[in-house]
């Protein structure tokens, strides 16, 4: 099983010791801003300065004074088993640029705030699953599962953990798989699904910031695994010993009929999926 990931801090910032060049949201290659060796750095229109906000402003984008003091941290995609190299990254430039070791010196994070986490998935055979066609019941189980390991492990965060957990840009959808959901399945790539809410909100140190990250990559590794031993979505039973070569199969429609459905799979990748009715 490769499980790959990439995610997106957001946080406030002490602009008073620190100064960070961002670009503008979701630039295009030349445009990106890198941020040490695994990070990209831009605005977000959504972010505000509640803990620094009295603080001097940069002047990277003049105009936008709602903004400043704000970034988004995006990493580019790394394997699940290498999470902590691209925090040590993270870690390491926040404290070069702010000159202090403490955390809660150089960045806040507050209500505006989230922190993102994309997912995709090969099984053994490094064939593509589709993580969008997963029954919603599997992602439920996830997020109640990470709220209680949270509480556990960390209960001072706990509390803002689950009070922010489902909240405007991360809404409680049990059955709707909507952009704006706990969970987005309208990502650009095909079989890519996006986890939106994770967030670091009552994390006040490095280590808190690490745990926080050790508990969710753990829980996100055992969701993977459970949707492989399962083998099952809601629109067909996953069958990875019939797949030669489950990539081309990517551009299937759960809206087809089911003789269609089959022969179009076939057509693909000259296998039938079962399609059944209680997967």
């Amino acid at each position: 099983m490769e499980i790959n990931c990439g995610i997106e801090i957001e946080a406030e910032y002490n602009s008073k010791i620190m100064t960070i060049n961002r670009a503008p949201h979701h630039p295009s290659g030349s445009n990106k801003i890198a941020f040490g060796k695994q990070f990209f750095v831009e605005i977000d229109g959504s972010l505000r300065a509640l803990k620094f906000k009295d603080h001097p402003v940069p002047n990277d984008h003049p105009g936008r004074k709602e903004l400043y003091g704000t970034a988004e941290f995006v990493s580019k995609m790394f394997p699940i088993t290498k999470y902590k190299e691209t925090l040590d990254d993270f870690k390491e430039m926040i404290i070069t640029l702010g000159k202090s070791k403490t955390m809660s010196d150089l960045i806040h994070f507050n209500r505006t705030t989230g922190c993102h986490i994309h997912i995709s998935l090969k099984d053994d055979n490094k064939h593509s699953f589709p993580l969008k066609d997963v029954k919603m019941s599997e992602y439920i189980l996830f997020n109640k599962l990470l709220m209680g390991k949270v509480t556990e492990k960390l209960p001072h965060v706990g509390a803002h953990f689950c009070g922010r957990f489902y909240r405007e840009h991360a809404r409680k959808r049990n059955q709707q798989k909507a952009r704006n959901s706990s969970w987005n399945f309208e990502t650009a790539e095909n079989n890519h699904v996006e986890f939106r809410s994770f967030h670091l909100m009552g994390v006040e140190t490095w280590e808190d910031l690490y745990t926080m990250f050790d508990i969710v990559f753990n829980e996100l590794s055992q969701l993977c695994q459970r949707i492989i031993k399962k083998g099952v979505t809601n629109n067909f039973i996953y069958k990875p010993e019939h797949v030669s070569n489950f990539e081309s199969s990517r551009n299937f429609s759960p809206h087809l009929g089911e003789n269609r459905f089959r022969r179009q799979i076939s057509r693909n990748v000259n296998m039938i999926l079962e399609v059944g009715s209680s997967a």
